[in-house]
């Protein structure tokens, strides 16, 4: 139990509680992100958590959070409940040094896949999370420089179907060609096709002006998967 913690990622619409013992993950759950969640529905969550992990009560918590309102109540269960809780942000010790230009305005979520990449890849990488939004961002000899952030594809395609009437939801697969000879092809193609030239386009531009085209890439969230079968990055 001692060397346990629950590693608590929340974005826009999904979070994330990873149980951890050093440095193996035991299990990730993951829940939609309520910003009008009360401090004790987050503690009884936990609490289920802990039991479903057989462990006897709620171990640290380290938050990387980019939702305010979920800070704040995670913020007040840590001391209704004395529990330890550490938030991520620039302040914190990490395996690469953060560009002054950019260090007041850094998201948590970007702090810990950078420290992922630092460790998995090594000084230099561009690193891809697609979420809520395509963010899009750069390491280079051990410094997070900034990077692109463009729309997310989850958003693009509600916003899609909601302004044309005529398209409906459609379940995402890796379409077989790019010219789609229905309504169903051409969403798949323009959707996971779309979004891979979108990132090979931003990877591209970013591997030319920091002047390494072999720059390896490493990419995460949502259909990341999908979209990484056509990508050319």
């Amino acid at each position: 139990m001692r060397n346990k913690i629950f590693g608590i990622d929340v974005g826009n619409t999904h979070t994330k509680v990873g149980v951890i013992e050093g440095t193996k993950v035991l299990d990730v759950f993951r829940f939609r992100t309520d910003r009008e969640r009360a401090v004790d529905e987050y503690y009884f969550q936990y609490k289920n958590i802990c039991h479903e992990m057989g462990l006897e009560r709620i171990p640290p918590l380290w938050v990387a959070s980019v939702v305010p309102s979920v800070s704040i109540a995670l913020e007040r269960l840590a001391e209704n409940r004395r529990l330890e809780m550490h938030r991520i942000s620039a302040q914190n010790r990490f395996h690469f040094q953060i560009h002054p230009e950019i260090s007041q305005q850094i998201g948590a979520d970007i702090l810990i896949l950078a420290e992922a990449a630092a460790c998995l890849i090594g000084k230099d990488a561009i690193i891809v999370s697609a979420g809520t939004a395509t963010v899009v961002f750069a390491l280079r000899n051990n410094i997070l420089l900034g990077g692109a952030i463009a729309p997310g594809i989850k958003g693009s395609v509600e916003s899609l179907i909601s302004q044309a009437a005529l398209l409906k939801t459609v379940f995402m697969e890796v379409p077989s060609k790019a010219v789609g000879q229905n309504t169903e092809e051409a969403m798949m193609s323009g959707v996971i096709y779309g979004f891979a030239g979108l990132i090979d386009g931003l990877v591209t531009r970013m591997r030319e002006e920091l002047g390494r085209p072999d720059m390896p890439v490493i990419a995460s969230g949502g259909l990341i998967g999908k979209v990484g079968q056509v990508s050319r990055t």
